[in-house]
Order: C-alpha cells, then structure tokens, then sequence
C-alpha cells in the first residue's frame, strides 16, 4: 500500500498544477 502511494505521491502534485 506505501509502494502505491509513494508512486502516486509525485503523480498527484503535477495533476493538481495541471488542472489550476
């Protein structure tokens, strides 16, 4: 479960930058 959010952790921020 960490090893999934650890590689959705640097996913998440550009989503978010990209969206704004």
């Amino acid at each position: 479960m960490n090893l999934a959010y650890k590689q959705l952790l640097p996913i998440w921020p550009t989503t978010i930058y990209q969206k704004s």
